[in-house]
């Protein structure tokens, strides 16, 4: 099923912080954060073309994929939120969800990254002591990395799911699980391209960058603090849709 994709407008009431409802503005496009990657990218994928060395060449080669799956990894982080969007589960509870891809995204990328130590290690060992050794080091120690945080965080729900019962899920290096009574202070901070959500509880603080949230932090920070003041309402929480429309339409009124 689709993910249910929607805008709510809210006034000036939203908790304040740093979120796109908040601003009001959308940050400028990263051009440099493309240029940053999609450079080196093209000069290894040059270099490899070039060189006379079967084994260089796939360990560039290798490096140029991932690098050009990267920059596709963050074209999906900078275009999953947008002022007062929503994205969320079609059904169940609602759930604010990233975009698919920015969860599919890092196993191919990290598991390209350690090709180029296995290529080097099985057809020219001596690539790994060399000038560039401690580049491909770095990048096998990156991705290991990143496959072990992925892999554990596969436990955690996706998104961050508001229930009648509380708020659970939220993956990437960020985990939640409280019940409303356990809810306090919630807002926006600036952190980035899109601010992060900020949800203070008896547990501490709590930072949830947007993307992972694929929504506006200005708007989920209003949504959650609507149904932590008005337990009444918790029962609207059972379909996504009427749960936003009615935050919306308190907001207005």
């Amino acid at each position: 099923m689709a993910d249910l994709q929607t805008h709510i407008r809210l006034s000036a009431r939203t908790p304040a912080g740093a979120g796109h409802a908040a601003s009001g503005a959308r940050p400028a496009s990263p051009a440099m954060l493309y240029v940053a990657i999609g450079v080196p990218a093209l000069i290894a994928a040059g270099v490899a073309l070039a060189t006379d060395d079967p084994a260089l060449r796939l360990v560039l080669a290798a490096v140029a994929v991932m690098m050009a799956m990267f920059l596709g990894y963050m074209r999906t982080l900078v275009s999953a939120t947008a002022p007062q969007r929503v994205r969320a589960r079609a059904d169940g509870p609602l759930t604010f969800i990233p975009p698919a891809a920015l969860d599919r995204w890092p196993f191919p990328i990290a598991g390209t990254g350690l090709l180029p130590g296995i290529i080097a290690a099985t057809f020219d060992p001596t690539i790994l002591s060399g000038q560039g050794a401690v580049w491909i080091w770095a990048i096998t120690g990156l991705s290991i990395g990143w496959l072990a945080q992925q892999a554990m965080a596969l436990r955690i729900p996706r998104g961050l799911e508001v229930s009648e019962s509380g708020l659970v899920g939220v993956r990437g290096a960020t985990r939640l699980r409280l019940t409303w009574d356990q809810v306090g202070e919630v807002t926006t901070r600036p952190a980035g391209r899109d601010g992060e959500l900020v949800i203070d509880s008896t547990e501490g603080g709590t930072f949830i960058n947007a993307s992972r949230l694929g929504s506006d932090p200005a708007v989920v920070a209003a949504v959650i603090a609507h149904y932590r003041d008005h337990p009444q309402d918790r029962h609207l929480l059972a379909a996504p849709l009427p749960a936003l429309r009615h935050v919306e339409q308190t907001h207005a009124s």
